[in-house]
């Protein structure tokens, strides 16, 4: 089996898997909706190896392929150390958005979630009682401020070096390429 074919197989069985898993989302949408990191079915539980291979009949893959490639998917998401898909965008999506974003200082609940426009329940919880004062806040913008000194000082120092490079390559044309020489 090749190497484009196998990852074809394993795509449609990690979007197969995340398909059957929505369609189970009665047993995991409470606890997400209550800001708890839901316990998912174990994967064989989710897309057991005979629908998947009635899912990947329609590929031109032959069904020793297929059963393979379920193997491999299958040992791959045992490896995994971050319990969620293989596929990266499907991070995005619900359950494993909030399995990804467990709050480290409260296991088994939600934390703060980036991109996201609604916040989670934990996540004003500790910046409520929080006040910033004007030191702090002052020693954050000076670092931003020296950041983007160096941002800028380097962003000089590559101008600088493409200009010369354009200038060496021009210098070398005029000297070196024959229909550029002056008599």
């Amino acid at each position: 089996m090749d190497a484009t074919l196998l990852e074809t197989l394993l795509t449609k069985l990690e979007l197969a898997h995340f398909e059957a898993l929505q369609q189970r989302g009665d047993e995991w949408e409470p606890e997400v909706q209550a800001g708890r990191i839901p316990q998912l079915p174990a994967t064989e539980a989710v897309l057991p190896k005979p629908l998947a291979t009635a899912k990947l009949r329609s590929t031109s893959a032959p069904p020793y392929s297929i059963s393979s490639a379920y193997d491999f998917w299958l040992g791959k998401r045992r490896r995994s150390y971050r319990r969620g898909p293989l596929l990266q965008h499907l991070w995005y999506e619900e359950p494993w958005k909030s399995i990804c974003f467990e709050d480290p200082e409260e296991p088994g609940e939600q934390g703060d979630m980036p991109f996201c426009i609604s916040e989670t329940r934990n996540s004003t919880a500790r910046a409520a009682g929080r006040h910033v004062s004007d030191q702090e806040l002052w020693t954050a913008m000076a670092g931003v401020r020296a950041e983007m000194e160096a941002l800028r000082t380097l962003a000089d120092q590559v101008r600088k070096r493409e200009r010369t490079k354009k200038q060496l390559l021009k210098a070398w044309r005029e000297q070196f390429l024959p229909g550029n020489r002056r008599p």
